[in-house]
Parts: C-alpha cells; structure tokens; sequence
C-alpha cells in the first residue's frame, strides 16, 4: 500500500543526506504546490476588452489564484495578468511603450500550462544541479567527477485522462530522448571524422 507520509519523510531525509538545506526544501515544496495549484486554475469570460475590443478572460476562483500566488511569493494581481493578457512593446528608444492585449480563452490556459511546464523544468535542473554540486568528491586524486544521470528513451505515452505524475514522466523522456539522439549523432559523427567518410552534418 502507499504511505504518503512514510514516502514523504524519505524524501525529506533523502534531501537532506544530498546536502539541500532546509530552506531550499521549503522553496521547491512551495514550487511543486504552486505547480500542482495551477493545474487547478480555470477561466471564464469576461466579455470585450475597453481598450482593444477582443474578447477577454479571468480567472474563475480567486482562492485558487491566491494559492498560486502565496506559494510563488507574488501578488495575485500580477500573477493574474500575465496569466490572462500579453505585453507588446511598441516603438524605439525613449518612445517605448507596452500594451496589454487581453488572451481568449485557449490562449489563456496554453499560458497556464507553459508556466507549470516552465517552473517545473526550471525546478528539476536545479535539483539535478544541486545534487551534482554536492556529491563531487573533494579527493584531488579523483579525475572524473560524479553525477548523477537518468536514462530512459521509452518514449511519449497518450492516456485518455493523463495524470500529473504522466506528465512528469513524458516530460523527462523527451528531454531525454533529445539529449540521448543529440549525444548519439555527435559521437557518431567523429567517428565518419576519424574513417574519412563523406556525410552532410547534422547540427
């Protein structure tokens, strides 16, 4: 059975033998949540905007707004209108100004998504990132330096109600598999270098 207590405490004490202080623990909790929070997110019409005439949307429940907002330490006003609108910046030097063009309601949740997808990469690299740092071994005898690494190219999977954990999951392969072709091309490029033969490269 799972014990999502017992599980969490692990990972809590995991966290802390890699050498991530308490503090970086309590601002990628507060990440994860803010992610998990904006899934929750929805909008509603709002009719047309004063300024530009298309049609605009806000944010449904303002409790679910305020969430996101505690748990990225900004204002849910500001949170709200990047969410729901796009800045253009028009002109040149000092007659620069910005104009806020309100989204529909599609491009209002592709804006939701990109933020989760976005502090969720942002939040995986820096825990990758941290625990390579922390695990290097201070020995100047030792040459080759730790890391840690994951390796699975199985590739992208489509259920008919995918969770948040499937999105985890298909994210990671992709960027996995990108990085496995890229290395994959690379090497085998140097090896067409070293046997002399002629290919067109594959940037």
């Amino acid at each position: 059975t799972i014990n999502d207590e017992k599980d969490y405490k692990g990972v809590v004490r995991a966290m802390g033998l890699l050498g991530i202080a308490a503090k970086d623990q309590t601002v990628l909790w507060r990440v994860l949540a803010a992610i998990l929070h904006l899934g929750n997110i929805q909008f509603a019409e709002d009719g047309a905007s004063s300024s530009t005439g298309q049609p605009s949307v806000r944010v449904k429940d303002d409790k679910v707004l305020q969430n996101v907002a505690h748990c990225l330490a900004c204002q849910p006003k500001a949170l709200a209108t990047a969410l729901t609108s796009r800045s253009i910046s028009t002109g040149t030097s000092r007659r620069v100004s910005t104009i806020n063009v309100p989204l529909d309601s599609v491009q209002a949740v592709y804006s939701r998504d990109a933020l989760a997808k976005s502090l969720y990469e942002r939040l995986f690299q820096w825990i990758v990132t941290k625990v390579n740092t922390n695990i290097q071994c201070p020995d100047p005898d030792v040459q080759r330096p730790l890391v840690i690494g994951i390796l699975d190219i199985y590739g992208f999977e489509i259920f008919e109600r995918n969770s948040f954990e499937q999105l985890n999951i298909n994210y990671c392969n992709e960027k996995l598999q990108q990085l496995f072709i890229e290395l994959t091309l690379k090497s085998e490029q140097v090896e067409y270098v070293l046997e002399v033969i002629k290919w067109e490269e594959i940037k």
